[in-house]
């Protein structure tokens, strides 16, 4: 089942940011999409929750040194 997670990213402030974040999150077996708004400082996984876990997606961000936050209002 095709999953969608968009979590705020306050530290991801530049395209080197932005490609550390996407790698992380593309290096799990299930996640299919990644979108990085530097603007917004969202962030966009798209996975398939039969594969993987929210949980895990945001242990993958914090350990590359992202930590999700959630998506107020």
């Amino acid at each position: 089942m095709t999953s969608t997670l968009t979590v705020r990213t306050p530290d991801a402030t530049c395209g080197n940011c932005q490609a550390h974040i996407t790698e992380a999150a593309e290096a799990l077996d299930g996640v299919t999409a990644v979108t990085v708004d530097l603007d917004t400082k969202h962030t966009v996984v798209t996975f398939d929750a039969d594969r993987v876990e929210v949980a895990a997606i945001e242990a993958a961000l914090t350990d590359a040194g992202y930590p999700p936050h959630p998506v107020e209002g």
